[in-house]
């Protein structure tokens, strides 16, 4: 349980962490970015601003407790 012996968290409890990390950042928090977990794993989907926000939400979401490698960002966007 958990992998890496630390307490299970749900997949709502790191979703809203997410969420909760991409407020904080003036950009993530402007983006149209939909977090998905399941089981652990982090789908991220929607847009960002530029490529810096697009690499930066896919680091934040992986710094959260609980989330397990890798974070799918295959469905996030940024104007290329």
């Amino acid at each position: 349980e958990g992998g890496r012996g630390g307490p299970t968290v749900s997949d709502s409890e790191i979703s809203s962490s997410i969420k909760d990390a991409f407020k904080k950042d003036p950009e993530l928090a402007a983006a149209n970015i939909t977090v998905t977990v399941e089981k652990g794993v982090v789908s991220l989907s929607g847009s960002t601003p530029n490529v810096q926000a697009y690499l930066r939400a896919g680091s934040v979401a992986r710094n959260v407790s609980g989330v397990r490698p890798p974070v799918n960002v295959s469905n996030l966007q940024y104007p290329r």
